[in-house]
């Protein structure tokens, strides 16, 4: 296989070219998902838009002006949510903003589409949309990074903007994929899987749709696979100064992001901990703990953060903790997680048939035994070690969906990259070396057209022409 991927080199030419085809592949597979989805389908967009715009005419995440008696009578509540976390904005530049958001969303045809919105022709805040929504109390770095870019680049239009953050889900969906291709080579050593783990991964419809809509969930994304990336490397090669530290700054970079980044600190912590490398061994073990320690503290300092902005993701009593884990396994949960992680669109609205949620279901669940099979028993070229790391990152990401409480699939998508390659080694790893090039084949052969379903149902059908939008 490393012969028929080369142009002429050997192995490292080999899977350079591959990552150049799988790069190329994936930047094609997400520019038809960024051309294809209509303005203003993705699910918060307008509230994520407003955000950055008011970033974007040079105003602070910090500085609001705290509610008071009276002002409901004033503004509507998504309106005073924005102006408590916007330092100096006034009431007639946030109508004026979401003024111009539903003028754009009407000519775009969103009421169309949605249609369990109500009002289109009336509408005058985006309350009349979704009551009392906002991306005001997430964390702020994705606003700055991109209401600083918008700035810098003089795009004043709401529109505008929308188009200019989708471009940079865009990059971050490439950054993703680049950084699953590099894990699934730490993960095997055989090509096909490698392959097959980085084009799981590009072609996950829920996951490349992400790259054409403006949201958080896509930046956060980067942060956690490089830093389980970091993790991976650390814990084979040894603890260095320099990985550390940029290890930190993505899981730091992530926690300022979204409440999901958290989970990246789990395969970090574990690094901290792992003695598989011959360096690691080195690391005395209170200076273990010490690393450890820190890992905690950045931890509290989020979670104190989090509190300190009102953010929904926090629960505040252990009642509520309760509350959310009874909520969480209960058969509706896992049902409406499940399909939206698959395939839901038009603002979850719509859904992917039942016969093929129930044939990808099944496909998951063989990759689960068939990753038992390979922890169990040692197979040729898989290094079960780095497994064990895409494991702990699945499951402290699963245990910040159920503390969360709300089943939205996206909410895993920061573990994607590890998950990708579970499933990949769960239904490759087992067969025989000579048989994986076939099966390989197999799996990518239906995870397109597993992707063409998704493409047909959720844009040509039913954003275009189901609707007549």
């Amino acid at each position: 296989m490393t012969d028929n991927l080369a142009t002429g080199g050997g192995p490292g030419a080999g899977r350079r070219h591959a990552w150049r085809l799988v790069m190329l592949a994936a930047l094609l597979h997400g520019l038809a998902y960024f051309l294809l989805l209509p303005a203003w389908m993705g699910e918060d967009e307008p509230w994520h838009v407003e955000y950055a715009h008011h970033v974007a005419n040079g105003h602070g995440t910090w500085g609001g002006e705290a509610m008071r008696f009276g002002d409901r009578e004033l503004m509507s509540l998504s309106q005073l949510q924005i102006r408590r976390k916007v330092g100096g904005l006034e009431g007639e530049e946030i109508r004026n903003t979401q003024e111009a958001l539903l003028d754009s969303m009407r000519e775009h045809g969103f009421w169309a589409r949605v249609d369990w919105a109500p009002w289109p022709v009336g509408a005058q805040t985006l309350d009349q949309v979704v009551e009392a929504h906002t991306a005001a109390h997430q964390p702020p770095l994705y606003y700055l990074v991109g209401g600083g870019l918008l700035r810098l680049l003089r795009i004043d239009e709401v529109e505008g903007q929308m188009w200019f953050l989708r471009g940079m889900s865009l990059a971050a969906y490439l950054a993703v994929v680049a950084a699953t291709f590099g894990l699934a080579r730490r993960a095997c050593s055989d090509p096909w899987i490698t392959l097959a783990c980085a084009l799981f991964v590009a072609w996950w419809p829920m996951h490349a749709r992400q790259a054409g809509l403006a949201n958080n969930d896509v930046l956060v994304k980067v942060f956690s696979a490089w830093s389980l990336l970091l993790a991976v490397d650390m814990a084979r090669s040894g603890i260095t100064t320099r990985a550390l530290a940029i290890a930190a700054a993505l899981c730091a970079c992530g926690l300022a992001t979204k409440t999901t980044g958290a989970a990246a600190l789990a395969p970090v912590a574990l690094a901290c901990l792992w003695r598989g490398g011959r360096r690691a061994q080195r690391l005395r073990p209170g200076r273990r703990v010490l690393l450890v320690g820190a890992i905690l503290a950045l931890a509290a300092a989020a979670l104190a953060f989090w509190g300190g902005t009102d953010n929904p993701a926090v629960p505040r009593t252990v009642g509520n903790i309760r509350m959310r884990l009874d909520t969480a396994a209960s058969p509706e949960f896992r049902a409406e997680f499940s399909r939206t992680f698959l395939g839901a669109f038009n603002w979850y609205t719509r859904e992917l048939p039942a016969a093929v949620q129930s044939v990808v279901l099944g496909l998951l669940a063989l990759a689960g035994l068939g990753l038992g099979a390979v922890f169990l028993r040692a197979r040729e070229g898989i290094e079960r070690g780095t497994l064990a790391f895409c494991a702990v990152m699945v499951v402290a990401q699963s245990a910040l969906v159920a503390l969360r409480g709300v089943a939205a699939g996206r909410y895993l998508m920061p573990a994607l990259p590890a998950l990708g390659i579970l499933v990949v080694i769960g239904l490759l790893g087992p067969l025989p070396e000579r048989q994986r090039p076939r099966a390989a084949g197999l799996l990518v052969a239906a995870l397109f057209l597993f992707d063409g379903i998704f493409l047909w149902s959720a844009l040509l059908w039913n954003q275009y022409a189901l609707w007549g939008a």
